[in-house]
């Protein structure tokens, strides 16, 4: 099944309330806040990771159409996220790193366990191997625009962080700061192993930099 901002949620949701029961009992106007807040985060997380083109390098032969099954990943940078979360908006307090590693580093985690990446079939490829390299993951940078415009979406998407018309100081700060992190987490992508394409074998050698790609 692709990942779905509901089934990353279900998973961070389940592991905050373990590590930090009391988020359960926080309710304000008959909704859990915190619960909301993560909610909103996975779809705009997911939202903005299956829309995104994610292109790899091929390295093979020249044969003819080569095919790769959906790879899994992980997000290298996700480990510092809730570290960087603080870092950005100067949260302090023992439970700041729980909440923070679950809007961040849990997100990407739960992900990784879910999704998979999927390369396009590469036209006059063969037998090969494709990598997320650097190269290919600089535009995933840039993405903060893309994550900044999904978390307003969300946020927006029920009122119950606005405050006469706009949204409160604190979330404004909060979808901020975790725009810029999301971004890095998204630019380290890769994947766990080779992407491994099949096809026909031949002896010229081939290398593509750019096969486009989603995650799914």
């Amino acid at each position: 099944m692709p990942v779905t901002g509901s089934g990353v949620y279900s998973v961070v949701w389940a592991g905050l309330s373990a590590k930090l029961p009391s988020v359960l009992n926080a309710k304000k106007d008959a909704f859990n806040p915190t619960e909301r807040i993560l909610k909103y985060c996975c779809n705009a997380w997911v939202n903005v990771l299956t829309a995104t083109p994610v292109s790899n390098t091929y390295t093979g032969v020249a044969a003819g159409t080569a095919i790769a099954p959906g790879t899994p990943i992980f997000f290298p940078s996700a480990v510092t996220g809730g570290a960087q979360l603080i870092s950005t908006l100067g949260w302090t307090g023992q439970y700041g790193p729980i909440v923070a590693n679950a809007l961040t580093t849990d997100i990407a985690m739960a992900t990784a366990t879910q999704a998979v990446y999927q390369s396009i079939p590469c036209p006059g490829g063969g037998l090969g191997t494709g990598f997320i390299l650097p190269n290919n993951q600089a535009p995933l940078i840039s993405t903060a625009g893309l994550f900044l415009s999904q978390l307003a979406t969300q946020f927006n998407s029920e009122g119950l962080f606005n405050v006469n018309g706009g949204f409160t100081p604190q979330i404004v700060n909060l979808m901020s700061a975790l725009s810029g992190v999301y971004a890095t987490m998204y630019s380290s992508m890769t994947t766990t192993v080779p992407i491994a394409f099949a096809g026909p074998v031949s002896t010229v050698p081939l290398v593509i930099p750019i096969v486009p790609g989603n995650i799914v």
